[in-house]
């Protein structure tokens, strides 16, 4: 018990992700989130983006992109909830939060604010085993509490929890935003929860609305895989079920690009997204697929000839594909689109009709 209270500890006081004065952080007991009626609350249709860095600094042309695009609603990743396997203590290795936000910048003041948490399914195995899920989740709701107060954010509706929780976790993961729900009531806070595809068959989890996630459909580690981010036809199959959804949900399309890096079928790593137009150093395969021909580096991982690199970046046609269907089955006509995420080098690779074509669908 003693490790447990230490550790909640380390939860509320370190590491809040500020370069706020000291005295910031101790008015963090005092100060409040922003008022929202959650017990009725509905996501109003916004203009909406992830954040998902660790550090929050846009950069000029990402300010310009908010502008813009009159982005509303940010999203932005507080923390992880994850195992820490390098300390152990008496109850096995802890659970603690990770990866925390820190902010050089402060997001506009009339934009609105989603603090988002992405906890671990190894994480939530373990709350469940030691039977501390509603600790944890308080200490999770005050955290959120004392991060927000000490980088002065003030405009927050909603909490939002990320987690692909399975038909084997359901019920703990549920009891966990039970009582974060409860929570952020005393607060004014309404609580938001991530959908996976294939969650629209499950259950609905107890929080006031919901994001559908609609990218990361296929199978990452699979070498005839054509698209892991996104595959209409991986994807369009699930999204009947949208008609007898009673969650209400807005949806969340990627605008973001990676490489996947693969050595005699096998799956190595995700990598930066790559150009491979360099005949040098790669052949051209099928579609988006290239062969390496001579040995180098990319971010410290190196590439042998032999290997294969699948370029993966969702067509502005394959997105607007995805949302017409959703489109087609969802209940409600009031949703939001939230675009995933904030990052120039990616956002840059859209025009900027595209991109309001995608907000404007709804």
């Amino acid at each position: 018990m003693k490790h447990l209270c230490c550790l909640f500890a380390l939860w509320l006081l370190v590491g809040c992700g500020s370069s706020a004065s000291q005295s910031d952080t101790a008015r963090a007991a005092t100060d409040t989130l922003a008022p929202a009626d959650s017990s009725t609350f509905v996501p109003r249709p916004a203009h909406a983006l992830y954040h998902w860095k660790t550090v929050f600094d846009p950069t000029p042309e990402e300010w310009d992109f908010l502008r813009k695009h009159q982005v509303e609603r940010l999203y932005i990743r507080f923390f992880d909830v994850d195992i820490n396997f390098e300390q152990p203590v008496e109850e096995g290795y802890p659970v603690i939060p990770i990866a925390t936000a820190i902010f050089h910048q402060r997001p506009d003041s009339t934009m609105e604010v989603v603090p988002t948490v992405y906890i671990t399914l190894e994480a939530l195995r373990k709350i469940k085993e030691v039977d501390k899920i509603i600790p944890y989740a308080n200490a999770m709701v005050e955290r959120i509490r004392r991060m927000a107060a000490a980088n002065k954010i003030g405009n927050i509706q909603q909490v939002q929890i990320d987690c692909d929780w399975t038909p084997s976790t359901e019920a703990d993961y549920f009891a966990l935003l039970r009582q974060m729900r409860s929570q952020l009531r005393k607060q004014g806070i309404a609580l938001s929860s991530t959908i996976r595809l294939w969650q629209l068959a499950r259950p609905t989890p107890p929080v006031d609305c919901g994001v559908l996630m609609c990218y990361n459909s296929g199978s990452i580690t699979q070498p005839d895989v054509y698209n892991s981010i996104l595959d209409p036809n991986d994807m369009l199959p699930y999204l009947p079920r949208l008609a007898d959804y009673s969650l209400p949900l807005d949806y969340a399309y990627p605008v973001f690009g990676w490489s996947v890096w693969f050595r005699d079928g096998k799956f190595k790593a995700l990598i930066r997204e790559t150009d491979c137009s360099d005949p040098d150093r790669y052949t051209p395969l099928k579609e988006n697929n290239y062969r390496v021909r001579t040995e180098h580096y990319i971010v410290e991982k190196q590439l042998k000839p032999g290997d294969v690199v699948r370029v993966e970046l969702p067509s502005f046609e394959a997105i607007r594909e995805v949302q017409q269907a959703v489109e087609k089955y969802a209940p409600r006509d009031s949703s939001s689109v939230i675009l995933y995420h904030l990052d120039q080098n990616n956002l840059k690779k859209y025009s900027s009709d595209e991109i309001d074509s995608l907000y404007s669908a709804r």
